[in-house]
């Protein structure tokens, strides 16, 4: 089994383990609280496949596309396909609400339910899936938008040298570089981000 790398936080940071952490972000006051647990479990497993149906449906260029044959991708080409993931994830979950309680990200994904928070993780669960080609980071914070600030999640993803910003609740076209986009967007990053080390949904 992949252990997980030490990873120093700050008093800010939390590491999210394999299964016995709950993601609570702070500055989201919903509540829903996640609990990630085993890629392998069967909800999970479809949302995958589903996932990887869609990127070679959606491109041509992309039709024999599959999470195990990553590495032959260029960066470019990789680029599409998180740009394709998220599409994927932004239209897998058509109930976008909050639910009380404490839920797994499993039973989340099996409704097809959930907001910012859950969409964001289920988009690392699949990109996880190419690591090391690709890292990403669980980022949370505020937006501003004409009617105000909320509460928002959504993911930092590097790919080579360059870091995007993906989020499927809300932008799930083109990748934009990350500070550029997050400026133009009007995301304000908190520093108290939940950290995510890369192997925790490792695939074998």
């Amino acid at each position: 089994m992949q252990t997980l790398e030490s990873i120093t936080t700050t008093p800010h940071e939390k590491t999210l383990l394999r299964k016995d952490y709950t993601l609570t972000s702070r500055d989201l006051e919903y509540g829903l609280s996640l609990k990630i647990s085993s890629f392998y479990d069967p909800a999970v497993k479809k949302f995958s496949n589903l996932a990887e149906e869609y990127v070679r449906s959606s491109d041509s260029h992309l039709r024999y596309f599959m999470f195990k044959d990553f590495e032959k991708y260029s960066d470019e080409e990789l680029m599409i396909v998180v740009e394709k993931l998220t599409s994927f994830v932004r239209q897998y979950f058509y109930n976008n609400r909050t639910i009380g309680g404490e839920h797994s990200l499993n039973e989340m994904i099996e409704a097809h339910t959930g907001e910012c928070k859950v969409v964001a993780a289920s988009l690392q669960v699949l990109l996880q899936r190419m690591q090391p080609r690709i890292k990403s980071w669980y980022r949370s914070g505020n937006v501003i938008d004409s009617e105000g600030t909320f509460g928002h999640a959504w993911l930092e993803v590097q790919i080579g040298e360059k870091r995007h910003l993906a989020d499927p609740a809300l932008s799930p076209g083109e990748l934009n570089e990350y500070d550029m986009a997050k400026k133009k967007g009007n995301y304000l990053e908190l520093p108290f981000s939940v950290k995510v080390p890369r192997q925790y949904l490792r695939v074998k």
